[in-house]
């Protein structure tokens, strides 16, 4: 009978453990969530400079090699990077540039997403450490009577 009391007891008990899971993984979510936001906006305030140097160094390629691409979406940005060999110097000086910063941006996201993930893993093992030392301290605090 004590075994079956026990099973209750722990069967009971997962619907409030699949709740605090569930509401860790929503945690994770909302953080990651958060990191790649802040990333987006870090990354839309590095290429400020770069969009500029794009528009003013590229204006007269876009239009010469890219003018029937319609704005918007990336188009006429992917039309030039695919064109690079016939823009001008300056333009293609700008095109490395842009191509070199945002493989670091990238560099730095992946980083920045490991970084944010390996802190939560740690803070969910310390969390289940201290889960654990709570039981084992229960445990030994509980009167053990024999069958």
């Amino acid at each position: 009978m004590k075994y079956v009391v026990a099973v209750m007891v722990c069967l009971s008990a997962l619907p409030v453990m699949a709740e605090e899971v569930n509401e860790a993984k929503e945690e994770r979510r909302e953080k990651i969530r958060e990191a790649r936001k802040e990333l987006r906006e870090e990354f839309k305030k590095d290429f400020k400079d770069n969009r500029e140097a794009f528009k003013t160094e590229c204006k007269s390629d876009l239009e010469k090699l890219c003018g029937d691409i319609k704005p918007g979406g990336g188009g006429k940005m992917k039309c030039l990077s695919e064109k690079q060999e016939l823009a001008t110097p300056s333009c293609k000086a700008v095109l490395i540039n842009n191509k070199a910063e945002r493989e670091a941006f990238k560099v730095k996201r992946k980083e920045r997403m490991k970084t944010i993930r390996k802190e939560r893993t740690e803070e969910l093992r310390k969390e289940r450490m201290e889960e654990l030392r709570k039981e084992r301290i229960k445990e030994t605090q509980t009167p053990q009577t024999g069958p």
